[in-house]
């Protein structure tokens, strides 16, 4: 009789990936609450920014406490191009669609975002659709 191997998924999760996981979900789904709640009084461009500094002083603290560098030179002008486009349009369109939809259609749309870009890079691309996924 063949013994069987204990693959990594099948370990125990450890609980404080468990409590990561479940503050994640919980931030994250009260995230869009909150933007509905704050998008009555702030315009989509000024809560994107606000959006952007939060993420960057968490970055910050990450990168101080870790003791890393500043990325190299030749990166910097797709870290701006992403900045650019990521914040500068999709997080204000965001914001402004989230002030015209409820709370949980936005969350709904915005999570099914990995899972049809999944299906067209299947498609479209020919990745095709491996096990895990």
């Amino acid at each position: 009789m063949a013994q069987h191997e204990t693959s990594p998924v099948a370990a125990k999760t450890p609980v404080t990936a468990l409590a990561a996981a479940l503050l994640t979900m919980v931030l994250w789904a009260s995230a869009f609450v909150a933007i509905r709640h704050i998008g009555e009084s702030v315009r989509p461009g000024s809560l994107a920014l606000g959006r952007l500094l939060v993420g960057a002083l968490a970055l910050l603290a990450v990168v101080t406490v870790r003791r890393e560098g500043l990325p190299p030179r030749a990166a910097w002008p797709g870290i701006v191009g992403m900045g650019v486009f990521w914040f500068g349009l999709y997080m204000v369109a965001l914001n402004w669609g989230e002030r015209h939809t409820e709370a949980g259609t936005a969350a709904l749309l915005v999570g099914a975002g990995p899972l049809l870009v999944a299906l067209l890079a299947g498609f479209l691309l020919h990745e095709g659709f491996p096990r895990p996924l």
